[in-house]
């Protein structure tokens, strides 16, 4: 096999090859081995950094929409709060002749 080069990273071709199927699996098992690593893990410092980890790498979903829509969900929020709301068969009703 032939190996490239990198730094002091060997590579060998079929790496560089794979196809988007075998490196998911490649991503599965590595995901396993780390889980049962981290099962047989007693270091709370080392529990508290994934935990931590993990808090880092979350997104609140209000994060990721545009200004625009937090705006518009804001908005939704306020008329809701004031009573200015309509029933489901009332919006079905207004809306039936387009479903």
């Amino acid at each position: 096999m032939k190996y490239l080069t990198w730094g002091r990273i060997n590579l060998y071709n079929h790496e560089i090859n794979k196809t988007k199927a075998e490196k998911s699996t490649d991503i599965k098992a590595e995901k396993l081995e780390l889980i049962q690593w981290l099962a047989g893990v007693d270091d709370l410092e080392v529990i508290k950094d994934f935990i931590n980890l993990k808090k880092a790498k979350e997104t609140d979903w209000w994060d990721t929409i545009s200004a625009e829509e937090r705006v518009e969900i804001s908005e939704g929020i306020a008329q809701a709060d004031n009573g200015q709301v309509m029933g489901h068969e009332q919006v079905m009703d207004k809306y039936k002749k387009w479903l």
